[in-house]
């Protein structure tokens, strides 16, 4: 059964570490001179750039006419469909982008932009992202209006997919995730890294996910641990997190836990050692008090083969709790309210979970537990599937292994 939604790093990372992904230590020394200032109150500013940028390319007549026609439609800082949907507009909404001094206009283009292009050549309905589209992005990256580098983050992940990535988009938005000077712009740019191609062998990128778990903001690092598990496992220092992510399996919000077992499960892999280990420091976790931080060890034992685990997992089979959470109370970069959310398994109940970690440790008895869920009929079908899990355990009982 697959999963439909998946529930599965405030250390300041050195400015020069921008410099180490481009290979430009000066680049790097300019860049924190001029990243930020200090404001009446000592506290640090951001300075950036204002506006539209003058040092854009220039375009025909065509298409700054159209630039301009373009613009007048933006209605609640968005283009109109019809818009979006004509591969023609492509350059003058591109340029609209990196030249437009209006924010909503500014953010219109740069949302229009991650609908119009797309970073596989293996699209017809799509325009294939240049040059063009890379120098957009990275000026707005730099821009001092929070809205617009907010969409311009969002807008880069087209820079960052695959084999024909921008390098010093890459960079740009590694040294955001790393050292932007709030929160909500390091957790926007940690949300988005995670498309770099081989990021687990990109030192920098994975620095930055590492370096936000010691965020003192705990959606800052749940965003970090959800988009690290996907690299952690063939990182090259994974070692050197794991404490990192043991400590977390204490931290007060419930996200953080579940997420930190998740990750751990991912260190652990198929390591035998490792996971028996490891898996001593998540079995406590099946009795937490919050359905998904309980479902996520459960995923995370599984995952590993702790076998051992089983006696306690079919304890929850029955237990149709919603195993979702959401975590806000923050304020995102683009201004709206912020909100992680979590979900412990497909069918979002602690049930589910259980009955889905026990399929997969079935594989180590003597019997293996199968069961099927139609979305028409899902409460029905996990009743059932209750029921023949605690057949399916009454049999294999006495040859699962305890401790």
């Amino acid at each position: 059964m697959a999963y439909r939604r998946s529930a599965w790093f405030a250390c300041l990372v050195a400015t020069s570490l921008l410099a180490v992904a481009c290979g430009d230590k000066s680049a790097a020394k300019k860049d924190a001179s001029s990243e930020s200032d200090e404001d009446d109150d000592g506290k640090k500013k951001k300075k950036g750039k204002k506006g539209g940028g003058d040092d854009a390319p220039a375009v025909d007549d065509a298409t700054q006419k159209l630039a301009d026609e373009l613009a007048k439609k933006v209605k609640n800082a968005q283009l109109p469909s019809d818009v979006t949907k004509e591969k023609g507009n492509a350059v003058a909404v591109v340029h609209l982008a990196r030249t437009a001094k209006d924010v909503d206009v500014a953010v219109a283009a740069l949302r229009g932009m991650e609908t119009m292009f797309t970073a596989s050549d293996k699209s017809k309905d799509r325009t294939q992202v240049d040059a063009g589209y890379h120098g957009a992005v990275l000026a707005r990256l730099d821009d001092a209006e929070a809205r617009i580098q907010a969409w311009a983050m969002q807008a880069s992940t087209h820079s960052m997919s695959g084999e024909k990535a921008d390098a010093a988009v890459v960079a740009k938005m590694i040294g955001l995730a790393a050292s932007h000077p709030t929160p909500a712009g390091r957790y926007a740019a940690v949300d988005q890294i995670w498309v770099v191609r081989d990021l687990s062998k990109n030192e920098a990128g994975m620095a930055a996910l590492v370096g936000a778990l010691d965020a003192k903001e705990p959606w800052l690092v749940s965003m970090a641990l959800f988009r690290l598990k996907s690299s952690i496992a063939s990182y090259a220092k994974k070692n050197d997190v794991r404490p990192k992510l043991e400590a977390l399996l204490g931290h007060a919000d419930p996200g953080v836990r579940g997420r930190a077992a998740e990750a751990l499960g991912s260190i652990a892999g198929f390591d035998k050692a490792m996971g028996a280990d490891i898996a001593r420091k998540l079995m406590p976790l099946l009795s937490d008090s919050n359905a998904f931080t309980k479902s996520a060890a459960m995923g995370a034992l599984s995952w590993m083969g702790h076998a051992p685990a089983i006696h306690e997992i079919v304890k929850h089979v029955d237990d149709g709790t919603s195993n979702t959470y959401d975590l806000g109370g923050f304020t995102g970069l683009d201004g709206m309210p912020g909100r992680v959310h979590h979900d412990g398994s497909a069918w979002s109940r602690t049930s589910d979970a259980a009955l889905y970690a026990l399929k997969g440790l079935s594989r180590s008895t003597k019997q293996k537990f199968e069961y099927k869920i139609d979305y028409k009929t899902v409460d029905a079908d996990l009743k059932k599937a209750a029921g023949d899990a605690k057949a399916w355990y009454a049999k294999v009982k006495a040859d699962v292994p305890k401790g």
